[in-house]
């Protein structure tokens, strides 16, 4: 992940995991979908991620 932030800044990223105990471990300025989830779910962190992205305020964060 730090490749890739050093890399492309400004591309929004967010993480997908099965694995609920290692969610505490990521950085608190990335978003996190923990599965299972509904594919309405996955939209809706999309959407909050572009919005945040295109409105400037950046694209990492939590998407609550």
């Amino acid at each position: 992940m730090a490749r890739t932030s050093s890399s492309w800044p400004k591309v929004p990223v967010m993480l997908i995991t099965g694995y609920v105990d290692g969610a505490r471990e990521l950085p608190q300025d990335v978003p996190v979908l923990q599965k299972p989830f509904k594919p309405r779910e996955l939209c809706g962190h999309i959407d909050r991620m572009l919005e945040r992205w295109s409105s400037g305020d950046g694209a990492s964060g939590p998407l609550h």
